[in-house]
């Protein structure tokens, strides 16, 4: 299903990703993602994780933190008590190299925190 909903018309042409999530037990929770791009299952998506964690949280009444196991291990998703944004920990990977003979030409630098280019 995660396959067919990231290329869904709904989402135009570059489609969307697909995060599903299933309650498991208290503040925990398991996560599988589909990502536009690969087009099939990835270990883990940081934004699918906080956004599950987030929608878990609201839908269930549970407190942070809130742990998140993914394909790819167990994240753990809190809130700052200093600047009330999301935190996201746990281990990262290489799993895969690439080298690109040259930068896509619709590619756009954009500010990791911001809309700014």
């Amino acid at each position: 299903m995660g396959r067919r909903l990231l290329k869904h018309p709904v989402f135009g042409e570059e489609g969307t990703n697909v995060t599903f999530f299933q309650r498991y037990v208290g503040q925990k929770i398991k996560t599988t993602t589909f990502e536009r791009g690969v087009e099939h299952e990835t270990f883990a998506c940081g934004t699918g994780v906080a956004a599950a964690a987030i929608i878990y949280s609201e839908l269930y009444m549970q407190p942070f933190p809130i742990e998140v196991e993914t394909p790819g291990g167990t994240l753990k998703v809190d809130v700052s008590p200093v600047s009330k944004m999301l935190l996201l920990q746990g281990p990262a990977e290489y799993v895969y190299t690439v080298e690109l003979d040259a930068i896509p030409r619709n590619f756009e630098k954009r500010h990791l925190l911001s809309d700014r280019k």
